[in-house]
């Protein structure tokens, strides 16, 4: 089974990265950089999904909790799917 936390803990250090390195964000443009940032965040937003459908599903004790569940885990798809679109928007605008 992967490790989901391992490769969310991974995106958080490159996000990290992304925001303090000025001398690797200097070489791209404003368009590639917001770029990055939307795919990353998409790829951890992504990677959340991943790592809660991993785990144990609620039993039918807890119906609530179970919809509960699964409409956040909709959200979350639909928020990096956006972001991941505005991403692409963005990438297409670059020279």
């Amino acid at each position: 089974m992967p490790d989901t936390a391992a490769a969310q803990r991974m995106i958080e250090v490159m996000l990290a990265r992304f925001d303090s390195d000025d001398a690797w964000q200097s070489q791209l443009s404003q368009q590639e950089r917001m770029a990055a940032r939307k795919s990353l965040e998409s790829s951890r937003l992504l990677m959340g999904v991943v790592g809660d459908l991993m785990q144990p599903p609620l039993d039918a004790r807890h119906p609530k909790r179970a919809e509960e569940r699964l409409k956040t885990l909709l959200e979350n798809i639909k928020s990096a799917a956006r972001t991941a679109y505005e991403a692409g928007l963005l990438l297409t605008g670059v020279d």
